[in-house]
């Protein structure tokens, strides 16, 4: 057995290649003295020549690729930034997340500070304080330099964002590019049959681009039922639901989900999610994603970055635009009873259980791992809690460091930096070790797990569209 674990990295002008050596090099066993810890060899699922697909070593092969997509981010200017950051600060104080309160109303104070500045006669200090300023070349050299640099850092972090989260028309193009070219992979993998499993790994907005991908991509491969008719017969002869998990015990198991974050609370769905996808499987289902892993997600913003205010966002999780875990509720569960289906040598017909278009996460389990930010600035604001956000049967896994910057906004990009991570337990917090989560919720090492016994005769493959633009 196979499985592909696909990572798709975060903001910043990223070079290929760079980020995913860091990744595997951290989640993978160390190498035996002498030998490679991991291989690279040509990856044939990409269309970009700077990539490779890395390979582990040892019986279980693990194959990991990566989607690269900052090159499709080119040209960001001000202007793209002052669009998006208006769009983000004239909200309604209900509106926005709670773990960007805090940075919200800083902002807003500190732009608001700048009109009483000039009211109370600053504004002709600070005017005659210019024009003397001519006359000190130095400070004028020091002054442009900061401005230079403030550009590069805010250009280089947050123009990625801003481009890709603002649906305005000079960033669609770009959406679809990344997007577009992300189904690609995606679809290379399915339609290769080499993977048991699927795992996307979404770090900072590549956790956004992989949401993304699945929503769109569930569409291809995931609302369809296409198990041979001889294969459910079996299962009426001997008296056996054929679709016990999906067309039941899924359901059962999601609405018993609760706002309560313990495991024993949230591993019941998790179960039936695993065995809902082996169910699938069986019989021949085409969707292999098993697990979506978000790190530092800005999905945790989600009410803020993806609509216009809560009612909003609430409407597009109702009306199944957003697809949430677990699924909103359908005219049967998670999804519908399809048209009947003849059996062979029986008069009798079955209805399959089909789950809805906006229904990956029933069968795909999604953990999302995060370092907390103390007071909503202290630590990554960026990333957050998102069950709250887009449903209870995420689960939701906070992280440690012992590096000072998990103090900073900086801790980041620390998710898998093994020498700043902290595998020591601290006294009275339920933060997991940051790698020892992410190891957990990738499961390497659990692929045996996902082998499942295929119902004969096969059924036929499936026609994918060959369309390879997103209809977001």
């Amino acid at each position: 057995m196979k499985q592909a674990v696909v990572f798709i990295h975060g903001i910043g002008e990223q070079k290929p290649m760079s980020t995913l050596r860091s990744f595997v090099s951290a989640v993978l066993p160390p190498a035996a003295e002498g030998k490679q810890q991991y291989r690279s060899k040509p990856d044939r699922m990409s269309e970009l020549f700077e990539l490779r697909r890395l390979t582990s070593t040892g019986r279980s092969s693990t194959h990991f690729y990566e989607y690269y997509w900052a090159y499709h981010v080119d040209g960001t200017t001000w202007w793209h930034l002052l669009q998006w950051f208006k769009g983000l600060l004239f909200r309604r104080p209900s509106d926005v997340p709670p773990g960007l309160k805090t940075i919200w109303w800083m902002t807003w104070m500190a732009l608001v500070g700048l009109g009483p500045l000039t009211v109370l006669g600053y504004g002709a200090y600070v005017a005659e304080w210019v024009a003397a300023l001519p006359h000190f070349g130095l400070v004028w050299i020091i002054g442009v330099l900061l401005l230079l640099l403030l550009q590069a850092f805010v250009l280089y972090w947050v123009g990625d964002a801003a481009r890709y989260l603002s649906p305005s028309p000079s960033n669609i193009a770009l959406r679809q590019q990344i997007r577009a070219e992300g189904l690609r992979l995606l679809r290379h993998l399915h339609r290769s049959r080499e993977y048991a499993r699927i795992v996307i790994v979404g770090h900072s907005l590549g956790s956004v681009i992989g949401y993304d991908l699945i929503t769109r991509l569930w569409l291809d491969y995931g609302c369809d039922f296409n198990a041979h008719s001889s294969s459910i017969f079996e299962q009426l002869k001997a008296r056996q639901h054929p679709q016990p998990i999906v067309g039941g015990a899924l359901l059962k198991a999601g609405a018993a989900l609760s706002s309560d974050s313990k495991p024993e609370t949230l591993q019941p769905f998790r179960v039936a999610q695993l065995e809902g996808w082996k169910e699938q499987r069986r019989y021949g289902h085409p969707w292999r994603i098993s697990d979506f892993v978000t790190v530092g997600s800005p999905l945790a913003h989600a009410m803020l970055l993806l609509a216009s205010g809560s009612k909003d966002f609430d409407d597009r999780k109702g009306q199944r635009e957003l697809p949430t875990c677990p699924p909103v509720l359908d005219d049967d569960g998670y999804g519908y009873v399809d048209s009947p289906m003849s059996l062979p040598g029986s008069p009798k017909r079955y209805s399959p259980h089909v789950l809805h278009h906006a229904a990956p996460f029933a069968v795909t389990r999604w953990s999302n791992l995060y370092f907390p930010a103390h007071g909503g600035l202290f630590g990554d604001f960026i990333g957050g809690p998102l069950r709250e956000m887009l449903g209870l049967g995420i689960q939701d896994i906070p992280v440690r460091s012992k590096s000072w910057r998990r103090f900073t906004p900086l801790t980041h990009t620390d998710y898998w930096e093994v020498q700043r991570l902290s595998n020591h337990a601290i006294p009275g917090s339920t933060c997991r070790d940051a790698l020892e989560a992410l190891n957990d919720a990738i499961g390497l090492d659990r692929l045996g797990e996902y082998k499942f016994e295929a119902k004969n005769p096969p059924p036929a493959p499936v026609a994918v569209p060959e369309k390879e633009s997103p209809a977001q």
